[in-house]
This record gives structure tokens, C-alpha cells and sequence, in this order.
């Protein structure tokens, strides 16, 4: 039974498109993506994920219900990265139990990321998001352009550079 495929992606590639179905499961072995889609209005660009090295990414909604991905996952950098077609993985996971076990905790492991991510766009500012991003997750700023750490943090690149500013300043002082 044939098993994933590990294939390597130039930066700025994508993964799935928006409004293409999903039919693959991705694990980043090296290199990083970004999860975004494209406001109607205005043609904007809003990040609202990035996945890093080690980790499960594809559009789990287009995936299981066979529906047009409602955004885009991109390459960020160079890639390798195993994609494992969703016909072989359930026949993995109706023939080995551990595949089911394990694809579930994966799930699970998205869907509390995903509540956590809410909870914080929710409740916090964009300078407590920040502070945030850098106290947990400081890859990003090693990996990502800060003009997608903007659009994750829900606000301008012009913000952005205001907010870091302000923050350096107090940091001074």
C-alpha cells in the first residue's frame, strides 16, 4: 500500500487553492506555510494561519466534506513536504487502528489550535497578540514577512511598524 509522497516546493507555491478540493493530507517536514484568503471588497490578502515544520496541514473542511477550500495554503519558503491523498489514508485508517487513533488526535490538536486562535482574536489587542507571537511562536519572525504577521494580527503593515516601534520604546525606557 503505497504511503505518502515527499515532494519539494519552491516559495510561493501553492498547496490548495481557494475554491479547489482538498484531496491531501500535508506534513511539513522543512519549510513553512501560510494559510490565507482573499477579501471580496477589496481583493485583500488576510493571513490567518501559518504551519510550521512538524506539522499537519490542508483545508480539513474541503477534505472531508469534498466542498471548494474556502482559502488558499501557500509555501512560504522552500519545501519538502509529504502529501498523503485522502483515498490511501482511509484505507489506511479502516485497515490500521493506530492510523485512526493518531489521525484523530491530529484533528483534535487542529481543532483546539483553532479555538485558541479564536479566543485570543477575540479577546486580546493587536499589541497583546503580538507580544503574544513573540513569546510563543518567535519562529515567525524568523520565517515569515511582516506583512503577514499584519494581516494575521488583523491589522495594516503601516500598524504593524507603528506597534513594534511603540513596543521597542517601552522596552528602552
Amino acid at each position: 500500500m503505497q504511503k505518502g509522497v515527499c515532494m519539494c516546493f519552491n516559495k510561493g507555491t501553492p498547496l490548495i487553492r481557494k475554491r479547489d478540493v482538498e484531496n491531501y493530507l500535508y506534513y511539513i517536514e522543512k519549510g513553512c506555510c501560510r494559510f490565507f484568503t482573499t477579501r471580496e471588497r477589496d481583493a485583500e490578502e488576510i493571513t490567518f494561519q501559518f504551519a510550521f515544520e512538524g506539522e499537519f496541514v490542508n483545508s480539513l473542511l474541503s477534505f472531508k466534506t469534498g466542498q471548494p477550500s474556502a482559502f488558499t495554503i501557500e509555501t512560504l519558503a522552500p519545501c519538502e513536504i509529504w502529501a498523503f491523498h485522502k483515498k490511501h489514508l482511509e484505507e489506511l485508517i479502516e485497515k490500521v487502528p493506530v492510523i485512526k487513533q493518531l489521525f484523530q488526535e491530529i484533528l483534535e490538536e487542529l481543532f483546539i489550535a483553532k479555538l485558541q486562535r479564536e479566543m485570543q482574536m477575540l479577546t486580546y489587542s493587536p499589541e497583546e497578540l503580538y507580544l503574544l507571537l513573540i513569546n510563543n511562536s518567535s519562529i515567525i519572525f524568523r520565517e515569515v514577512p511582516l506583512k503577514y504577521i499584519a494581516t494575521y494580527l488583523g491589522i495594516t503593515p503601516q500598524s504593524l511598524c507603528r506597534l513594534r516601534n511603540r513596543i521597542a520604546r517601552k522596552r528602552r525606557s
